[in-house]
């Protein structure tokens, strides 16, 4: 095996790079898809009035970001809200070095 490695170096080089090149490409792509069809899907929730009293939970992200990561909706009156509060409260006892929010759906809805 290793005269094989050494006696074809060269391709094995470059085999390697192009397996490396090839799934750095296809990762770009599904994270920009990813990114794409998340983005439309949040503009379809904050627009659609079936969701309009719902409410993100949101968990803040290694850069400080803050990430949807469940939607709530459905509840009646206040419940979206409160279910959330339930959610952050349980979480935040489960894992207490992250931080979690709830935010509207609406996003010219009061927080």
């Amino acid at each position: 095996m290793s005269e094989f490695l050494i006696s074809n170096f060269n391709k094995v080089t470059l085999t390697v790079v192009v397996l490396i090149a090839t799934y750095q490409i296809s990762t770009l792509f599904f994270e920009r898809s990813y990114e794409k069809e998340l983005s439309a899907f949040v503009n379809s929730v904050e627009k659609n009035s079936i969701s309009e009293d719902g409410v993100w939970l949101e968990i803040r992200n290694s850069l400080g970001g803050w990430e949807k990561a469940i939607l709530i909706f459905g509840y009646y009156g206040s419940g979206d809200r409160e279910v959330c509060d339930q959610l952050l409260n349980s979480l935040s006892k489960e894992n207490s070095t992250r931080e979690y929010r709830c935010s509207s759906v609406n996003i010219d809805a009061p927080v």
